[in-house]
């Protein structure tokens, strides 16, 4: 982050939220999806593992251990900085970032401080693009082992250290706990379309720490800054930004100083609580890594890398907008992530023409059987492939199966994995005939005189209830607008 004033913030005396802004900037930690650790070959994968048994001599910072750098590592951060807008240097190096906490066994972690492999881009809080929220670098670093408290002291898991991060800074542009939580799920969002981090907060493979201050309203300068560090949900960081900024109003109207400080966020009481004083970048003595040679990035390769990059999540949500009709929250919807746009798509394939009619399917009745069942989107394409759905949407279009029975269909082909073709016939379920049409509408009418009389006294709302009887009687097989105007016939020319 640009650092804020070193000088307190000053400003009225009024701790009215309105007379005050909020400026944030987030440095997000990313773990890389890499088969091994950053800079030497343990797995990566330490999920579910035994204690400190993903570890070598690399990773344990054991003396005379050589790291080298992660080829994979570097390939997906780079695309990350290109997905984002930035620019990759040709020309970086890792340096060494000095401090002494229990979780880091060399006593420094390996990172990158003035040559940054990528900086600038930025990332858009809607799909508009009316807010944009500029990034500062992306670097790549190590991440450190796992503390786990316990009565009387701590322990130590390494099967986390060395894994690949990149750190993702944003200059302050956020002005509230909301924008950070648009921004967040845009992240996330673009680094799961990318296959780069499955970026689960609960699994610690996206952490976040916030910079916070504020400023009266006309004024430019930002003030002194306090950072939240290791935030591992959406909700966090949000109630994190509200409390803090609310605390630093309340403490500039009063008169108080901002202390340039550390904090820390518990949970339980909703607050932050001091940690310490907050580091420099000369409290970290960076030095280059002497036992790591320059990195430097081949032109062809990126040029390569920067081909390669898929249609990100925002454009293709427009293009699906525009050319296949779909509102802005189907498009939104369909694309929240890359598997599920993928699906879509190749419905649209399967049945050209009925884009907006498919993604209503999909993000009604096909989502709500693979929420029910905690079904992924690779699930759900198992259990009904896209030409599967295309076809029994087909028939629904085509007149030939009512909406409510082709959800049972849809239910059906969900479970035992058939065709549209094979349930409808299994079950039954075609639409009925002109003939059988006729029989339930006059079954309706002599079961329902009641409502009969009330429809022909002018309450012509009591035809859904009618309705609901032929709907009933045919199964949901009937086609509604016909069931209607069949009943309407019925009524007007019946004795």
């Amino acid at each position: 982050m640009t650092p804020s004033a070193a000088t307190a913030a000053t400003g009225p005396t009024d701790g009215a939220p309105d007379a005050w802004e909020t400026v944030v900037g987030l440095e997000t930690h990313v773990q890389l999806q890499t088969r091994t650790k950053m800079f030497c070959a343990c797995s990566a994968d330490y999920s579910g593992a035994e204690p400190n048994t993903h570890t070598c001599p690399v990773c344990l910072g054991l003396p005379g251990a050589l790291p080298v750098p992660n080829a994979a590592a570097v390939t997906l951060a780079a695309r990350i900085g290109l997905a984002l807008g930035g620019t990759i240097h040709t020309h970086t190096w890792f340096e060494r970032k000095n401090y002494h906490y229990p979780d880091l066994a060399k006593g420094y972690q390996i990172s990158q401080y003035e040559a940054p492999l990528c900086t600038g881009g930025g990332l858009d809080l809607d799909d508009a693009g009316t807010r944009t929220v500029r990034l500062e670098r992306l670097h790549l670093e190590e991440d450190t082992g796992k503390l786990i408290h316990v009565q009387g002291g701590a322990l130590i898991d390494f099967n986390r250290s060395g894994v690949p991060l990149v750190e993702i800074v944003t200059r302050p542009d956020l002005r509230s706990g909301d924008d950070a939580r648009a921004y967040l799920e845009a992240l996330r969002l673009l680094l799961r379309w990318l296959g780069v981090s499955s970026a689960n907060m609960e699994d610690g493979a996206l952490r976040v720490d916030v910079n916070v201050s504020v400023r009266p309203r006309a004024r430019e300068a930002l003030g002194t800054k306090v950072e939240v560090k290791n935030l591992n949900s959406f909700a966090s960081v949000k109630a994190t930004i509200d409390h803090e900024a609310a605390r630093l109003i309340a403490l500039l109207a009063e008169g108080g100083t901002v202390v340039h400080e550390t904090r820390g966020w518990d949970e339980a009481a909703k607050r932050t609580v001091p940690q310490r004083a907050k580091e420099s970048a000369e409290d970290y003595r960076y030095f280059p890594e002497p036992d790591i040679p320059p990195l430097v990035v081949d032109a062809a390769w990126l040029a390569a890398e920067r081909a390669a990059l898929p249609e990100l999540p925002w454009a293709r949500r427009r293009r699906l907008a525009q050319a296949g009709g779909l509102s802005a929250e189907a498009a939104r919807l369909v694309t929240r992530d890359r598997n599920t746009a993928d699906y879509v798509e190749m419905a649209f394939a399967a049945l050209p023409g009925r884009a907006a009619s498919l993604a209503d399917w999909v993000v009604g009745p096909l989502f709500g059987l693979a929420n029910a069942e905690g079904h992924d989107t690779a699930a759900m394409a198992d259990r009904v492939p896209a030409g599967e759905l295309a076809a029994l949407v087909a028939m629904v279009d085509a007149g030939r199966l009512g909406r409510a029975a082709a959800k049972d269909v849809l239910a059906l082909m969900y479970r035992d994995g058939d065709s549209a073709l094979a349930v409808v016939a299994r079950e039954g379920l075609g639409q009925v005939a002109d003939d059988a049409l006729e029989r339930a509408v006059a079954e309706a009418l002599a079961a329902e005189p009641r409502a009969v009389a009330d429809f022909r006294a002018g309450k012509h709302s009591a035809i859904g209830f009618l309705l609901g009887a032929v709907m009933r009687a045919t199964r949901g097989q009937a086609d509604p607008a016909a069931a209607r105007a069949a009943l309407e016939a019925a009524l007007r020319d019946g004795p």
